[in-house]
């Protein structure tokens, strides 16, 4: 039978209005509600989200009145991978909602329902804990929502997990203070008071930790830029390195070049009492190369150092100096003299070589000693645990497996796993191995017939002349790129066949399930020119993604030149490419990486070297790519910084030399580029710090003919930029620029010239510290000559 008409119409009407009220939720539409840190977010059990999208709520909006609140709210729910939770409020583009005190940790799905109808999934992270601050006016940034007059002040947080805030520490400035926290009468919320230390001053960046986490950073008030000044004490040495403890900028050591002795000339810096001093005992540490012996605990205001002279190539002593703001300083003694001091989550970590060799951590605040901390690679002068070096670990398998090709990675019941292989450059077979906490192996997995580790090819390096790698340290050698996918327990390694006809990735399965590989698609392979080749994580589509190339390359090329992504679907295991569009290329050892689902790479001018002219961008939820070209009057950028708090990158902007076009930003979510130019009367910008908690990044502007520096403060959200006077006598800040003809030259005694003796790297003249809010940096008179400390304080 024919309906008439008008009939279909009404029919067609109703439907469409149906389908209409359906829920949208935006891919990246999922967010930590207090910390407001773009997609992929983070939050805890108990902790508030906002949900974007459309048609999320009735157009006039809707509140809860009770808590807790309640799990449908009006005709809206909200499921947290299937469990119910509590809707706060609902308006059509957001819903405000409390994640389930019954969630388990790892990366879960949020689907959002209005009657029948329901959206499709997006993703947040959940950690048992993750404690997070609100800001004023829920920007996510800048000076925290604190109420309360006097010395207490009382800020809305969320994130301490189930039952609730235990074990809480709160700093001001870098400065202890006491804290308490009791539930909130607003659903998932508590109530932090923090009593505020006397020394502290408005716009002061709040530091809270609880269970080993920190909330996410804001200040107490607001501040305006300020440039503090402590003049050298008499006798100053060249200075080397600028040392500011973790939480307080204005806590600084300055050391000198090592001595005959082995000692380095210490100088501390306290700008909340405006003074400075020479330290009187020699600081030390085994590696003649360090420019420092200075260590940083974290999560404190507290510096440290072995004290000296060394005993032995090999053992420095069993003392250890640590410095604290107000003159508070302690001389803690180890059980056995040590060779390297670092820092981990719990404060220093001090090795003793043995045999047999031993382990202390030393609680920065109450100097206790604990035996079998865990050792952070790296350390005072360590040149391992950065891009530069990994912990040595050895695994002999038989028949020539004998070299560590892989960093290890934790899978649980104490057991880790790592790839070795016979040969680190071009393995001819290989073996996966699972350790226990003493390196034993317990087990082994063959990789499939015909497949074999494929590793990055770095360059070749060569220590300088006298230059020896402290105990456990060595050198990076090529390594293979692996991930361990959780919710599967499959165990990703990039790989490739014998002979290199194609490229892919192998799955082992942590349990005794067939391992499977996954080929690239015919004709492109991973970027076997690059010095490092990461399997990037892409946590809401469930992908990882790398680089890839039509051209198959076997050894290290700068540029190292990349066609498009590749990336393999983990729920799927599939692997596509997606190529850059026309005849683009990007050089894969030119700052390709990873930030919020967004991988980045850009293109290399051949004939400037490291200068680029155009960005590319993946976006890992949609799959594609957007190209962001330079805003108008600028020609290059170099030495791409990221800015994971709004999503955006920053270069200096390139004409002739690098920074004479100020800086240009990158606005990955918009695909947008805008230029922050240097302002009249100077001649170039260099990043000098990235401060995403206040939204600023400050420049060092070189005036031009090279006659003095300035700190230069841009603000991020307005575009805004503010020149930062010198103190009296002070023409140059930082690194010094070359001399023009007619102004002599750098080095100058009490400067950051050229290295002494036995040194390897250029004098560090300038220190960021964001976690702070302040720039330490060497000041210069205009004769070019040392003459004091500068101390930045970015509003």
């Amino acid at each position: 039978m024919r309906l008439p008409l008008l009939m279909c119409t009404a029919l067609l009407t109703i439907a469409l209005s149906h389908a209409q009220t359906a829920p949208v939720v935006t891919p990246r539409g999922v967010i930590n509600g207090f910390t407001q840190r773009p997609a992929p977010s983070q939050v805890a059990p108990g902790g508030i989200i906002w949900i974007s999208g459309l048609n999320l709520g009735p157009p006039e909006g809707i509140k809860a009145t009770e808590n807790p609140a309640p799990t449908k709210l009006g005709d809206v729910e909200v499921l947290i991978n299937n469990r119910a939770a509590g809707v706060i409020s609902a308006e059509p583009g957001r819903i405000v909602a409390v994640v389930p005190a019954e969630t388990p940790n790892g990366l879960v799905n949020v689907i959002v329902r209005r009657g029948e109808q329901q959206s499709r999934a997006a993703r947040i992270s959940v950690l048992a804990i993750f404690p997070s601050l609100r800001t004023k006016d829920d920007k996510g940034f800048g000076e925290l929502a604190a109420t309360g007059s006097g010395p207490d002040v009382v800020i809305p947080a969320s994130g301490f997990g189930t039952p609730g805030a235990q074990d809480l520490q709160a700093y001001v400035g870098g400065l202890r203070a006491t804290v308490q926290a009791a539930a909130a009468e607003r659903p998932g919320e508590f109530d932090v008071t923090i009593t505020v230390p006397a020394e502290a001053a408005p716009g002061d960046m709040v530091t809270l930790l609880t269970g080993n986490r920190v909330a996410n950073q804001g200040t107490w008030g607001k501040r305006a830029a300020s440039l503090k000044y402590l003049p050298l004490p008499e006798g100053t040495p060249d200075l080397r390195d600028l040392n500011s403890s973790d939480l307080r900028g204005e806590f600084l050591i300055a050391t000198g070049a090592r001595d005959d002795k082995g000692c380095y000339a210490a100088f501390l810096f306290d700008f909340g009492k405006a003074a400075a001093s020479r330290l009187p005992e020699c600081l030390t540490t085994t590696n003649r190369n360090a420019a420092t012996p200075i260590v940083a605990a974290n999560d404190t205001a507290v510096l440290g150092a072995l004290v000296g002279p060394p005993e032995s190539a090999e053992v420095v002593s069993p003392k250890l100096l640590t410095v604290a703001p107000g003159g508070a300083s302690a001389t803690v003694t180890l059980p056995t003299a040590a060779s390297l001091l670092t820092a981990n989550a719990n404060g220093f970590v001090a090795v003793a070589p043995g045999p047999p060799a031993k382990v202390y951590g030393i609680d920065p605040v109450t100097a206790e000693i604990s035996e079998g901390a865990a050792v952070a690679a790296g350390g005072a002068g360590a040149p391992g645990g950065g891009p530069g070096g990994i912990v040595a670990i050895t695994v002999d398998l038989g028949d020539g497996l004998n070299v560590v090709v892989s960093n290890p990675v934790g899978v649980g019941n104490n057991r880790r796993v790592v790839v070795v292989a016979d040969n680190d450059r071009a393995a001819k077979k290989a073996k996966l191995a699972f350790l226990d906490p003493q390196n034993a192996v317990v087990a082994t997995r063959d990789f499939p017939e015909g497949w074999l580790p494929l590793a990055a090819q770095p360059q070749q390096v060569q220590l300088p002349p006298g230059v020896n790698l402290p105990p456990g340290v060595q050198l990076a050698r090529p390594l293979v790129s692996v991930f361990l996918d959780p919710p599967t327990r499959l165990f990703y390694v990039l790989a490739r066949q014998g002979d290199n006809a194609k490229h892919g990735v192998v799955t082992f399965p942590l349990d005794p399930s067939e391992v499977k590989t996954v080929a690239f698609p015919d004709g492109w392979f991973a970027t076997g020119c690059a010095a490092q080749i990461p399997l990037q994580s892409l946590d809401l589509s469930r992908r990882l993604g790398l680089l890839g190339s039509k051209t198959l390359a076997t050894a290290f090329a700068n540029p190292c030149p990349a066609d498009g992504f590749l990336v393999v679907d983990l729920t799927n295991q599939t692997a596509t490419a997606v190529q850059l569009p026309g005849t683009g290329q990007l050089n894969a050892n030119a700052g390709a990486n990873e930030m919020n689902d967004y991988m980045f790479g850009t293109n290399t001018d051949p004939g400037r070297n490291n200068v680029s002219d155009t960005l590319y961008a993946l976006d890992g939820v949609s799959g594609a790519i957007n190209r962001l070209d330079l805003p108008s009057g600028v020609t290059g950028f170099g030495n791409l910084s990221a800015i994971p708090a709004i999503g955006a990158l920053i270069a200096p902007a390139t004409n002739r030399v690098q920074g004479d076009g100020g800086l240009v930003l990158f606005d990955l979510e918009t695909a947008t580029a805008k230029l922050l130019p240097a302002p009249d009367g100077f001649a170039a910008v260099q990043i000098a710090g990235i401060f995403g908690t206040t939204r600023k990044v400050v420049g060092r502007g070189v005036k031009e003919q090279n006659a003095g520096s300035q700190f230069i403060v841009y603000d991020l959200v307005t575009g805004d930029a503010s020149i930062i006077p010198n103190p009296e006598g002070v023409a140059f800040v930082g690194p010094l620029p070359a001399a023009a003809p007619g102004q002599g030259g750098g080095g100058a005694p009490g400067g950051g010239g050229q290295p002494g003796a036995g040194q390897v790297q250029q004098a560090v003249t300038l220190r960021s510290n964001p976690r702070a809010g302040t720039i330490a940096a060497t000041a210069w008179n205009a004769q070019r000559r040392a003459v004091g400390i500068a101390l930045l304080q970015v509003p």
